[in-house]
């Protein structure tokens, strides 16, 4: 699996493409190794406590910086050529 980073502009269609690969493998299973390990019940309360405060924050300070980058959505990617 690699991580490939798309630049997404407002108003911007995402191809049929991708959002069919998008949705196959939301239904693919999470694979935990070393790098990657499964969280305890005290770190996803940590995250959900920090996820509550990010939502109590203004709307504006999840868009685009004021000048006017774009910016990046990660997305994870399952490709056979990898």
């Amino acid at each position: 699996m690699a991580i490939h980073r798309v630049y997404i502009r407002e108003g911007q269609q995402i191809p049929a493409s991708v959002l069919a690969e998008v949705e196959q493998n939301a239904h693919e299973p999470t694979v935990f190794d070393e790098d990657c390990p499964e969280l305890t019940d005290e770190q996803y309360a940590e995250f959900a406590s920090i996820a509550e405060k990010q939502r109590e924050q203004p709307p504006s300070s999840h868009q685009r910086p004021a000048d006017g980058r774009e910016m990046p959505v990660s997305v994870a990617h399952r490709s056979s050529t990898i």
